[in-house]
């Protein structure tokens, strides 16, 4: 079985916003703008009251990091965990333990 980074950014997504968006600091970083085609759709299963929400993507995503120029904690614990998750995804994809 082969899988694409892009099928699982919405996943990746969905964890992220699930973990992160909480954050006043990182909040308006998860938001998709209006008129935004770049976002992904949430699985349902991380929305509540029937619709899944929609954030943005995850290039969008550090993006918007780059360009917010924010530092501290939160910063730096969403990227981290971005990281990992990349890191997990290669490993897992070559092979790898």
């Amino acid at each position: 079985m082969s899988l694409s980074a892009a099928s699982l950014e919405p996943d990746l997504m969905a964890w992220l916003s699930a973990r992160f968006e909480s954050r006043s600091t990182l909040r308006s970083l998860f938001a998709l703008a209006a008129g935004d085609r770049s976002g992904v759709p949430l699985p349902a299963s991380a929305g509540t009251q029937g619709a899944p929400p929609v954030t943005c993507g995850l290039a969008e995503l550090l993006t918007r990091v780059a360009r917010s120029r924010r530092s501290g904690d939160d910063i730096g614990a969403l990227l981290a965990r971005i990281d990992a998750s990349l890191e997990s995804f290669e490993r897992a994809h070559a092979g790898t333990p």
